[in-house]
């Protein structure tokens, strides 16, 4: 496997992509944060979701980054059903998977050690 800085990299450009691909959701979800107040709390939850993984940087550094081809098939599912339920105008699954793929990228690229102590806050995107 690579070095973490290497993983890092190659994440941060898989990250882009990631971000560029749920794209055409960021519209409407931004206008159901502002303008629902049973979701008001939503414009936070990215913020706070990356203060916790924030805080688990240095038990993360320590571990080693194996690649997990589950995390792969998770990603690769999950944006599946992304495309199809976008197409098909189901929001609510759109924006889960938004959560679910990057739950997928992490597991792939960091494994299963890594992501078990990103659960928490890689889960509370979902919220």
């Amino acid at each position: 496997m690579g070095t973490f800085k290497t993983i890092s990299i190659k994440t941060g450009l898989l990250l882009l992509l990631w971000a560029a691909v749920f794209f055409p959701l960021y519209p409407g979800l931004f206008e159901t944060w502002l303008n629902d107040s049973n979701n008001s709390h939503g414009i936070l939850v990215p913020f706070i979701a990356a203060f916790f993984i924030w805080q688990k940087r240095d038990e993360v550094k320590d571990l080693s980054p194996q690649m997990d081809l589950r995390g792969a098939l998770l990603f690769i599912a999950s944006l599946v059903v992304y495309i199809l339920s976008f197409a098909g105008a189901i929001a609510v699954a759109a924006r889960s998977m938004i959560v679910f793929s990057l739950i997928g990228l992490v597991l792939y690229n960091y494994g299963p050690v890594i992501f078990k102590k990103l659960a928490f806050p890689l889960f509370f995107f979902y919220s």
